[in-house]
């Protein structure tokens, strides 16, 4: 029981520390769906219908700077934005769709 205390404890432990930065696409969205320069995580969570994703963004990033990336990126790579506010953008590639949102220094990803 201690051997298995003592395991767990450094595997946890070899986990921590640091942050990797994210690749600049998403993993968990169909490619290519961009990822803001600078952000990185992710944690996802998978449901029946959608996949979420959220990164911590660098420090002092502003929503607003991360909506302007994202309305000139996405139509480059096929997305339409089907709206656009201060709270978020929603955008569609055929069947797809994707909602980016920041709250905080937090960038949310979601596609059904």
């Amino acid at each position: 029981m201690r051997t298995a205390l003592v395991l767990a404890a450094a595997l946890l432990l070899a986990g921590c520390g640091g942050h990797k930065a994210a690749t600049t696409t998403a993993k968990f969205v169909a490619p290519p769906f961009p990822l803001f320069p600078g952000a990185y995580g992710p944690r996802i969570t998978n449901t029946a219908t959608f996949e979420a994703a959220e990164f911590q963004l660098p420090k002092g990033t502003k929503a607003t700077a991360v909506y302007d990336w994202y309305s000139v990126e996405l139509p480059h790579r096929g997305w339409s934005i089907t709206q656009r506010n201060e709270t978020g953008i929603h955008a569609e590639k055929g069947k797809l769709t994707a909602d980016i949102g920041v709250r905080g220094m937090t960038l949310e990803i979601n596609q059904e």
